[in-house]
């Protein structure tokens, strides 16, 4: 069965929620909403985001990819990175998208979501495939102030 594709726009916030999420004890969707300053349903897209990473199980807890990625606390970022570019849908994205500009992979991302989800709707695609894009634009950004890329 298919991940549902994540609702999370800011792959940053992604990252904080994972590490909010094991830092504290017991911690609640409730502690995620008052720690991002967003409503509930906005804590439930950034789980859903650390879940489709496979950074957390459905029930808050770490898998075993997350705690390892956690446990690396000077890494964490680069390792969630390399969560998103591996995934084989987001992956693809990623790849398009260091070989063409931004509305390219755009229309790119929008066509693959088409194929893959063929029974979410064209406006949930046209978003949840854009938030993507924007997630590998977050890591383009990051390899380029760090050196590593263009």
């Amino acid at each position: 069965m298919k991940k549902l594709l994540p609702q999370a726009n800011d792959l940053e916030k992604v990252i904080s929620v994972f590490v909010y999420t094991l830092s504290k004890t017991n911690c609640t969707k409730q502690d995620i909403s008052e720690f991002c300053q967003f409503e509930l349903r906005q804590a439930d897209y950034y789980l859903g985001a650390c879940h489709y990473l496979n950074l957390l199980d459905n029930k808050m807890c770490a898998t075993d990819i997350g705690y390892e990625i956690f446990k690396s606390r000077k890494c964490i970022k680069e390792k969630v990175y390399r969560q998103v570019i591996t995934d084989p849908f987001i992956g693809k994205i990623f790849a398009f998208r260091l070989f063409a500009n931004h509305e390219d992979a755009r229309d790119f991302a929008h066509e693959l979501a088409y194929h893959e989800y063929p029974n979410y709707s064209l406006s949930v695609l046209n978003r949840r495939s854009e938030s993507l894009l924007g997630w590998c634009e977050e890591i383009i950004s990051y390899l380029k102030i760090k050196g590593i890329f263009g």
